[in-house]
Protein backbone atom coordinates (compact mmCIF):
# COMPACT_ATOMS: atom_id res chain seq x y z
CA UNK A 1 0.00 0.00 0.00
CA UNK A 2 2.88 2.75 0.95
CA UNK A 3 4.05 2.03 -2.49
CA UNK A 4 0.79 2.67 -4.23
CA UNK A 5 0.81 6.09 -2.29
CA UNK A 6 4.67 6.92 -2.81
CA UNK A 7 4.02 6.43 -6.52
CA UNK A 8 1.09 8.84 -6.91
CA UNK A 9 3.18 10.99 -4.87
CA UNK A 10 5.86 11.07 -7.28
CA UNK A 11 3.62 11.50 -9.95
CA UNK A 12 1.67 14.64 -8.61
CA UNK A 13 4.80 16.31 -7.56
CA UNK A 14 5.46 16.01 -11.39
CA UNK A 15 3.27 18.09 -12.03
CA UNK A 16 3.51 20.38 -9.11
CA UNK A 17 7.23 20.58 -10.54
CA UNK A 18 6.26 22.06 -14.09
CA UNK A 19 4.00 24.50 -12.71
CA UNK A 20 6.20 25.86 -10.11
CA UNK A 21 9.46 26.10 -12.92
CA UNK A 22 7.35 28.05 -15.07
CA UNK A 23 6.33 30.04 -12.51
CA UNK A 24 9.03 30.67 -10.61
CA UNK A 25 12.42 29.31 -12.26
CA UNK A 26 14.37 26.73 -11.40
CA UNK A 27 16.66 27.89 -9.17
CA UNK A 28 13.37 28.07 -6.68
CA UNK A 29 12.65 24.35 -7.02
CA UNK A 30 16.54 23.40 -6.28
CA UNK A 31 16.58 25.54 -3.04
CA UNK A 32 13.21 24.99 -1.87
CA UNK A 33 12.92 21.06 -2.70
CA UNK A 34 16.26 20.35 -0.59
CA UNK A 35 15.32 22.47 2.11
CA UNK A 36 11.88 20.44 2.36
CA UNK A 37 13.66 17.35 1.99
CA UNK A 38 15.74 18.31 4.99
CA UNK A 39 12.88 19.23 6.93
CA UNK A 40 11.46 15.80 6.13
CA UNK A 41 14.32 13.83 6.71
CA UNK A 42 13.96 14.98 10.25
CA UNK A 43 10.08 14.34 10.70
CA UNK A 44 10.93 10.41 9.27
CA UNK A 45 13.70 10.60 12.28
CA UNK A 46 10.83 11.28 14.77
CA UNK A 47 7.97 8.88 13.37
CA UNK A 48 10.42 6.01 13.43
CA UNK A 49 11.79 7.45 17.14
CA UNK A 50 8.36 7.65 18.67
CA UNK A 51 7.22 4.74 16.29
CA UNK A 52 4.19 6.15 14.96
CA UNK A 53 3.79 5.14 11.52
CA UNK A 54 1.23 7.97 10.32
CA UNK A 55 4.15 10.47 10.76
CA UNK A 56 6.63 7.88 9.47
CA UNK A 57 4.28 7.35 6.16
CA UNK A 58 3.92 11.34 5.69
CA UNK A 59 7.16 12.52 6.10
CA UNK A 60 8.03 9.88 3.45
CA UNK A 61 5.40 11.15 1.16
CA UNK A 62 6.84 14.83 1.85
CA UNK A 63 9.92 13.49 1.36
CA UNK A 64 9.44 12.02 -2.22
CA UNK A 65 7.39 15.15 -3.74
CA UNK A 66 10.33 17.47 -2.32
CA UNK A 67 12.42 15.51 -4.78
CA UNK A 68 10.69 15.36 -7.59
CA UNK A 69 9.89 18.75 -6.89
CA UNK A 70 13.34 20.35 -6.36
CA UNK A 71 16.31 18.06 -7.06
CA UNK A 72 14.28 16.08 -9.00
CA UNK A 73 12.90 17.72 -11.43
CA UNK A 74 16.34 20.38 -11.83
CA UNK A 75 19.18 17.96 -11.93
CA UNK A 76 19.12 17.42 -15.94
CA UNK A 77 18.77 21.28 -17.09
CA UNK A 78 21.84 21.36 -14.53
CA UNK A 79 23.82 18.86 -15.58
CA UNK A 80 23.50 20.04 -19.37
CA UNK A 81 24.04 23.33 -18.59
CA UNK A 82 27.76 22.91 -16.03
CA UNK A 83 29.16 19.60 -18.19
CA UNK A 84 30.42 19.29 -21.57
CA UNK A 85 28.29 17.58 -24.36
CA UNK A 86 30.79 14.22 -23.86
CA UNK A 87 30.06 14.44 -20.56
CA UNK A 88 25.91 14.78 -20.43
CA UNK A 89 26.21 12.20 -23.19
CA UNK A 90 28.43 9.27 -20.65
CA UNK A 91 26.20 10.77 -18.02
Amino acid sequence: AMTLVIGISNFTAGFIALDLIERLGRKFNFVFGSLIQAFSLAFLLIGIGLEMFLITAAAACIYIMSFAVGLGSSYGAYMNESLPPVGVGLA
